[in-house]
């Protein structure tokens, strides 16, 4: 048996996927040169493991080159920007969205990139912090306050908000921006609407119904029914057995 001494040296233990036209002769360039860039993004276990040393910024347990961190964070921005141009009422960019948009290789990194970079985080979206209505939808939303402001409790119908263009992205903005209150699909009142009606319907005899509730409140009954039902969760009232209700604290049952 004839055996022959021979060894190996592995230049590269993790490649790197190459998409971009060109990578893959830079890449092979660099490893011309006898030694693999080090990984500018990877966790410190995994470098551990393949013998390359931890120097960089930690993030976490990601060890990250700096400049690449740096860029990254404006490249996030730079997204988050032009992605809400584009989705001016949208609840924020999705995390996702972002991470792709970012070239993180994990959304666990999306937190610490986005600290300090002036971005809000919340409900797996991201937004620029008291963002505000555009223009043609707080032109709409001024129609509506100034309709509550004189029966607080007349919701818009369906009719009225679509000539306004307020549709339901329009109205989760506005929302969100804490001018108007959603009370169902479709059904908007103002933000002061639950304190306003908790002091009225605590002036009705207890217990009272919902048709006695809806005429004090001089609304319709697709207001009064969710309307309601909000004030109970909150305990503002209480429903009785028989379907009639109290304020809380009002002395009744």
């Amino acid at each position: 048996q004839h055996r022959i001494a021979a060894g190996v040296d592995v230049l590269d233990v993790r490649p790197p996927v190459l998409r971009r036209r060109g990578a893959a002769r830079v890449r092979a360039d660099e490893l011309a040169t006898g030694r693999a860039p080090s990984p500018v993004c990877a966790r410190a276990a995994d470098l551990h493991a393949m013998g390359v040393p931890a120097t960089g910024q930690r993030v976490g347990e990601w060890i990250v080159e700096a400049r690449w961190w740096a860029a990254r964070r404006d490249a996030a921005i730079a997204a988050v920007q032009g992605w809400s141009a584009d989705h001016d009422v949208a609840a924020g960019m999705p995390l996702e969205t972002l991470r792709q948009e970012t070239g993180l290789p994990d959304a666990e990194l999306l937190a610490p990139l986005l600290d300090g970079a002036g971005l809000e985080l919340a409900d797996g979206r991201v937004r620029r912090p008291g963002a505000g209505l555009p223009d043609r939808v707080d032109k709409a939303v001024r129609t509506v306050e100034e309709w509550l402001a004189a029966e607080p409790f007349r919701a818009p119908d369906t009719d009225e908000l679509t000539e306004l263009g307020l549709g339901p992205r329009e109205l989760a903005a506005a929302v969100r921006a804490g001018r108007l209150t959603r009370i169902a699909d479709g059904v908007v009142l103002g933000p002061d609407a639950l304190d306003r009606a908790a002091h009225l319907l605590a002036t009705l005899p207890q217990p009272f119904t919902v048709a006695e509730a809806k005429r004090a409140l001089g609304t319709t009954r697709r207001v009064a029914v969710p309307f309601l039902e909000i004030l109970d969760r909150q305990r503002i009232t209480r429903r009785l057995p028989d379907g009639t209700r109290v304020t809380v604290g009002s002395g009744g049952h």
